[in-house]
């Protein structure tokens, strides 16, 4: 899994927080758990995706993860605020404020929730082209309405638009035309974007289409996925034009081992994603000692800390999270020398 540093910038005009643009720390906390779970395919609507398209929508090993500390290793929360007057245009966004404010680009994925100038633009990103490429006018710009979990949002502009971002194109491709296409073999050729929340099937250029993609124009509640080919697509872009931002996992969530510590995969986590209960198997290393658990959620924030005696190798621990919401956890876990650190995925209880 390839994990993005993120550094949101909330631009406000002075609110208090939590109000109007200068959005509350939750609203963050749920884009970021929004991203992981839809670029994760852990999403709770993934079950709606239909059975025609099921075995082509796919986990795409990429997420994402407030920054825990800055490019000079002081610690950080992964978001700044900055108090603007009346944003008059986008000119002013890309001239001003992504100048003043954006982090090192080829390092950090900059995201800005703003009031738009223009209400009916949702948001936007630049794809990984050379002009854009290292400079502050990369990045992802979301509507501050538009950022988390609000009326009429689950986060999925930003879902959409870090897809750009990360080189996918609209599933019908650069012009409404039959005859061109986004360049993914599994996502049907279509001939122009779907709104609203259409009902299944829609057909064009001789083949059922996936409105429901996440990089159509259909409502947050009626896009529930990426395909295999697009998460390989986006993957490729992390390995040649964003191949420093693959790199930037010392900055995330605080969960770096020193020199002494020896990261191990022996570990294995049954059943992940789990609606409660974590099976976690101790390796048959060479000592008993304690093993020391710890949770973070997405933000990088300690959830928990626990600790359990192992009495022989070879043990299985049972870790019940049945009393935390849903969502996506980072598990470290000390067992001796020994780091271990995975991904933890709650889902709905029903």
């Amino acid at each position: 899994v390839i994990t993005i540093p993120v550094v949101i910038h909330i631009i406000h005009h002075g609110e208090s927080i939590g109000s109007g643009s200068n959005l509350s720390n939750e609203r963050i906390f749920e884009q970021i758990n929004t991203l992981n779970e839809d670029y994760s395919h852990t999403n709770d609507d993934a079950d709606q995706v239909p059975q025609l398209f099921r075995s082509v929508a796919g986990d795409t090993q990429i997420q994402f993860c407030l920054i825990q500390k800055d490019a000079n290793g002081n610690p950080h929360p992964g978001f700044i605020r900055y108090e603007y007057g009346t944003i008059p245009n986008f000119d002013y966004i890309e001239d001003v404020i992504k100048k003043e404010t954006s982090w090192n680009s080829r390092k950090f994925l900059n995201i800005w929730s703003v009031k738009m100038p223009e209400e009916h633009v949702l948001g936007y990103a630049y794809p990984p082209i050379p002009s854009i490429l290292n400079t502050t006018f990369d990045g992802v710009v979301i509507a501050h309405d538009k950022f988390g979990n609000q009326p009429g949002s689950k986060g999925r502009t930003a879902t959409h638009e870090i897809g750009h971002y990360l080189g996918l194109q609209h599933p019908w491709g650069s012009m409404e035309s039959c005859n061109n296409d986004d360049g993914v073999q599994d996502t049907p050729s279509c001939r122009s974007p779907y709104y609203g929340c259409p009902a299944f099937p829609q057909v064009s250029c001789g083949t059922t289409d996936m409105s429901m993609n996440f990089m159509d124009y259909v409502d947050d509640n009626c896009m529930h996925l990426f395909t295999k080919g697009q998460g390989e697509k986006m993957r490729n872009i992390l390995s040649n034009e964003r191949a420093a931002l693959a790199t930037g996992f010392e900055f995330i969530c605080n969960l770096t081992t020193s020199s002494s510590e020896r990261a191990i995969n022996q570990f294995s986590i049954t059943p992940n994603p789990s609606e409660d209960v974590f099976s976690i198997l101790i390796p048959e290393l060479n000592h008993t000692d304690d093993l020391q658990i710890e949770i973070f959620d997405i933000s990088g924030q300690r959830m928990e800390a626990r600790s359990f005696e192992i009495r022989h190798l070879g043990e299985t621990v049972q870790l019940s999270l049945g009393d935390m919401p849903n969502g996506t956890y980072i598990l470290k876990a000390r067992h001796g020398e020994e780091i271990f650190v995975n991904k933890l995925l709650l889902m709905s209880r029903h």
